[in-house]
């Protein structure tokens, strides 16, 4: 009887089974930022999808595993796209808006005193 072969799906179609994309949230020089649903509980979190290549996003995605911080976006996992060469992290969404347009609000209401 020959052996047993075993499909194990790429990680896209797992990223795509478990994560719905909502809307593109951010844009820069090598990545776009999407809000995405988590269809098993519907919670809500960023996907950044990464074009560095998967050396560069690699070394950010063991980085982000091990630190826990209160003032650091929330690790959650990752995945690889290698029709893309793009690697898909996974983060803790924060609706609150970017810290740009923070930086720009404070700055518009000092100048109202």
């Amino acid at each position: 009887m020959p052996p047993l072969k075993v499909l194990v799906p790429d990680q896209y179609d797992l990223y795509c089974a478990k994560y719905e994309e909502l809307e593109k949230i951010g844009q820069g020089g090598m990545a776009s930022i999407w809000k995405v649903r988590r269809r098993a509980d519907d919670q809500i979190f960023a996907a950044k999808k990464d074009t560095q290549g998967f050396g560069q996003a690699s070394s950010e995605t063991k980085k982000l595993q091990r630190l826990k911080s209160e003032f650091i976006v929330g690790y959650q996992e990752s995945f690889q796209n290698p029709n893309e060469s793009e690697t898909i992290i996974i983060l803790e969404f924060c609706g609150g808006g970017d810290l740009s347009g923070k930086l720009q609000m404070q700055v518009e209401m000092e100048e109202r005193f």
